[in-house]
């Protein structure tokens, strides 16, 4: 395996940008697959909709864990930081060529219904519908995810819950699709079978597709990184890179000391260069209970929650079972498709001169970004990019 070596640090980075909310919850959803060197998808938008339709409902401690895992002060009025945050994602949205469904849904069953005012600040804040269902039987809701994700997830709730002592009784359910091209498409033409390292220093021969344009550039001494505008400049890919031997468990490291924050680094704008990357296609299925008791969310999933927002009268204790989450995404020359369902039981591509070389030919970390608030759609990694690649 060839060492790495790309230089000194780019000249001109600006100020860091807005940190995005949820960097902890990132860092802890990457840690476990990282150190297992996996490739991994997830969406920490997807995640933070559906923790945001629980925190709703939460009291007391319960709430105060949440709403500090979620980033919000707490006084923070819930829903309208939600109707904030959808409104600016439809806005990007509607600016975009493209296609965006961000979509949540409150399922019940039997008995009462939850709290009239709960609902109605799900609809002020989330835009979510809801359904009271017949049975335990999960299928209409993955039937309302499936249309979400246009058919891209479309089994990912799984049996509920049906014993004496934890019978199911309501589900909050976040959907999210995002298909758009790239401002500056890849020649399909140009796509090349080459080599592919893993961190143990296998050779994997793989398809790169490559492209020559000027796109914003970040390097400091552990990792670098690009991205990559989707038409409509209102969201981005971005790739990290670790630099020189250091490995993606190096730039978690970084990122977990606060050296830098997934997604805000000080970018330069404008920088020339020669990107070659894998096609990559990943598919993947989370229990992210463990992540979030970890972060301080404990309360949240035993008997001594207080979710009391939710229904009107006592009908046993209301706690969150389990927090899941399936997650897709497909990125080739044209573009990207990517989907995610969690549920709570003008930049040229003209050629000049010796570009910037940034050859993805190790692994690698992603972050789709809306451009307008920095928050991260989806995030993953690739270590092997070989298995990422299906067809």
């Amino acid at each position: 395996m060839p060492a790495f070596s790309w230089g000194a640090i780019l000249p001109g980075q600006t100020a860091p940008e807005p940190s995005p909310p949820g960097a902890a919850l990132l860092v802890a959803q990457l840690r476990e697959r990282i150190a297992a060197k996996q490739n991994v998808v997830f969406s920490p938008a997807s995640l933070r909709s559906a923790l945001g339709m629980a925190a709703l409902a939460a009291r007391g401690r319960t709430a105060e864990e949440l709403r500090a895992l979620l980033d919000l002060p707490p006084d923070a009025d819930i829903a309208a930081v939600a109707a904030a945050e959808r409104a600016a994602l439809e806005a990007a949205r509607a600016a975009s060529d493209g296609e965006l469904v961000a979509a949540d849904s409150v399922w019940w069953f039997g008995g009462d219904a939850p709290r009239a005012d709960y609902l109605a600040a799900l609809r002020e804040g989330f835009g979510a519908e809801a359904f009271p269902l017949p049975s335990r039987d999960p299928a209409p809701i993955n039937r309302w995810i499936s249309e979400m994700t246009r058919g891209r997830i479309p089994a990912a709730v799984g049996p509920l819950p049906d014993a004496p002592d934890r019978a199911a009784r309501l589900v909050l359910a976040d959907a999210l699709y995002f298909k758009m091209k790239w401002q500056c498409a890849f020649d399909r033409k140009q796509t090349r079978t080459d080599s592919f390292f893993t961190e143990d220093g296998a050779e994997r021969r793989v398809r790169f597709m490559s492209l020559v344009g000027f796109f914003p550039a970040f390097e400091n001494e552990t990792y670098r990184s690009l991205r990559l505008p989707y038409r409509g400049g209102r969201f981005d890919m971005q790739i990290v890179v670790p630099r020189g031997e250091r490995t993606l468990a190096d730039v978690l490291e970084a990122w977990h000391r606060g050296e830098t924050v997934p997604g805000a680094e000080p970018f330069v704008g404008e920088v020339h260069a020669d990107v070659r990357l894998p096609r990559f296609d990943l598919h993947d299925t989370h229990d992210v209970s463990r992540d979030l008791r970890a972060l301080g969310a404990a309360t949240a999933f035993g008997p001594g929650a207080d979710f009391s927002g939710a229904f009107p009268r006592e009908g046993g204790p209301l706690w969150l079972d389990a927090v899941r989450q399936e997650a897709f995404v497909e990125v080739d020359e044209e573009g990207t498709t990517a989907a995610a369902a969690t549920y709570a039981v003008g930049i040229g591509c003209a050629a000049t001169p010796m570009p910037w070389p940034f050859h993805v030919d190790r692994p690698f970390l992603f972050l789709l970004r809306c451009t307008d608030d920095g928050r991260i759609l989806f995030a993953g990694a690739v270590f092997d990019a070989a298995a990422a690649q299906t067809k």
